[in-house]
């Protein structure tokens, strides 16, 4: 389906922007309800005037509408929807948290300042490069303060993966585990993407992080998915995936850090 919004490129991401069940994506053709901007995605490098002969513009927006099932959507509290993923015995989301309030609709405060991330002991968020964009791919970095908070990120009837459970994915998993759960190709991935077959459906995608000081870094070639579980005050376990390895790392690391979360059902 294409259609045209009121105005050009700018209405145009706005409202793709704001699209909740239906997901942004830099082609069509998945199984999954996808939008895009052909001109500046499938028709960027297109001649500008065949373009105008196809009569795309840079109001025009494509939609493919997919299979999915509704009973394997969940919605968080703003409203943003995921798809889910069975693996072994554990149902778990295939996205990235998005989410921007507890569940009791208190806001998740973000926009700290490099030097304000660092001194945090209370739950934040941040947008990689604060780019507004990255989120509807990536997703939101969480730092482990907001994970343990009692007023919770994670849509009712889910909670934050413990450590043990992020291991049973990788005792269920067994060989290659990391390439079984990261999105194949290279769109997202840095070459060479060892290893990736995401056979398990879990789509992990590489958001990088916010570190203890502040900057971002490493969106495309690794990513990292905190654990609910701290090693001591200062830290936490987290799952770590890489552009070069198929393997899945358990490491530690310090709180005030941003990464990617995933949850998974009660």
């Amino acid at each position: 389906v294409s259609f045209d919004i009121k105005g050009g490129e700018k209405e145009a991401f706005e409202f793709l922007n704001k699209l909740k069940l239906i997901k942004l994506a830099v082609s069509l053709g998945s199984t999954e309800s996808l939008a895009q901007h052909p001109i500046s995605m499938t028709h960027a490098g297109v001649d500008p005037e065949h373009r105008k002969k196809l009569q795309i513009t840079d109001k025009m927006i494509r939609l493919s509408l997919g299979v999915e099932n509704a009973k394997d959507i969940i919605y968080d509290i703003d409203g943003n929807a995921y798809e889910t993923v069975r693996i072994g015995t554990q149902l778990w989301m295939k996205e990235n948290l998005k989410v921007t309030h507890y569940r009791n609709g208190d806001e998740i405060p973000t926009g700290y300042s490099n030097n304000d991330w660092t001194t945090l002991s209370t739950g934040a968020y941040a947008v990689y490069s604060d780019n507004s964009a990255n989120v509807v791919t990536y997703g939101n970095l969480y730092n482990w303060y907001a994970l343990d908070d009692n007023r919770k990120i994670a849509p009712e009837g889910w909670h934050i993966p413990t450590d043990d459970e992020w291991q049973v994915v990788v005792d269920y998993l067994g060989g290659n585990p990391g390439g079984k759960l990261k999105k194949t190709g290279t769109t997202h991935w840095s070459s060479p993407n060892t290893g990736a077959t995401n056979e398990s459906g879990f789509t992990a995608l590489p958001g990088g992080y916010r570190v203890y000081g502040g900057s971002y870094n490493y969106m495309g070639t690794f990513c990292y998915f905190w654990s609910s579980t701290e090693t001591n005050t200062s830290s936490g376990w987290y799952r770590k995936l890489y552009y070069n390895s198929s393997e899945v790392h358990r490491v530690r690391n310090n709180k005030h850090y941003g990464f990617s979360v995933r949850c998974v059902r009660n």
